[in-house]
């Protein structure tokens, strides 16, 4: 599961640095790109953004199978809440298929910013056409089945691993039959997945969030921004760093290795 995820988060990386700029559909009518927008026929667009969405979506999969797996471990052979090997596989498949749900919408937004009749309908004609090919614009009426459903995902997601953090810790408190070396051993290991996670979901908040709003709200109130955007680009480029660290920082066999090291 470890292996995963790490596998995951890196291929993401990849993906989104090499292969493909995915089309981030923020509830603002327009996106200035650095390079000309590249005409891609509908098809291959979704195509790359369905992909893209996955790889990011099935994290989420991994996470509440590492939460499945340690619940599963605290309990007794002869259980009620004990799932077969077999079905839990097929419930972590199902959901994974299930949670690309808000990929359905992606056909109709990526019309939308393929479009430069779209485009130029934000913008006044006193820009350059150079810049007008480089910008994607959207509306949020059709983004907002797409975000509604990723809202739902997410909140599902974040629900079923509550739940399985819940019963695990009442599991742990409530078993006679565990020696107190192995409860203490899978309270340990619980603590150090909910501290993965914690601070894997506060970093987002603070490198991409923050400096969001940040940005939005020079932009509303028509401040300069010469100063700090560099700055909210160089926040934003340091997430995979910063999760990367979070990861080290937080797995007591790195923090050892680290040390030996160092």
């Amino acid at each position: 599961n470890r292996s995963t995820l790490k596998l995951l988060g890196l291929l993401n990386d990849i993906y989104a640095q090499f292969i493909f700029d995915p089309i981030i559909h923020l509830p603002l009518p327009c996106t200035f790109r650095n390079r000309e927008r590249i005409e891609w026929d509908t098809f291959r667009l979704v195509l790359l953004q369905v992909i893209w969405v996955g790889i990011v979506s099935q994290q989420a999969t991994a996470y509440i199978a590492c939460y499945i797996h340690r619940h599963q471990a605290v309990l007794s052979p002869n259980s009620k809440w004990r799932i077969k090997t077999l079905i839990r596989r097929s419930l972590i498949i199902s959901y994974s298929i299930i949670i690309l749900t808000p990929t359905a919408y992606l056909k109709v937004i990526s019309e939308t910013n393929t479009n430069s009749k779209i485009s130029s309908r934000y913008l006044s004609p006193e820009w350059p056409s150079d810049v007008i090919d480089r910008i994607d614009c959207s509306t949020f009426d059709l983004i907002q089945p797409y975000i509604t459903s990723s809202a739902i995902m997410h909140s599902t997601s974040v629900s079923i691993v509550v739940v399985l953090i819940v019963h695990t810790f009442h599991q742990l408190n409530k078993s006679l039959s565990m020696s107190v070396r192995r409860r203490e051993y899978q309270r340990t290991m619980m603590r150090i997945l909910l501290l993965q996670r914690l601070f894997q979901s506060l970093l987002p908040i603070i490198v991409q969030v923050l400096p969001n709003v940040a940005g939005f709200t020079v932009f509303v109130f028509g401040w300069s921004g010469s100063a700090v955007y560099p700055v909210i680009l160089l926040v934003l480029s340091s997430n995979s760093l910063a999760l990367s660290v979070v990861l080290l920082g937080t797995t007591p066999l790195y923090i050892s290795i680290i040390k030996t090291s160092v």
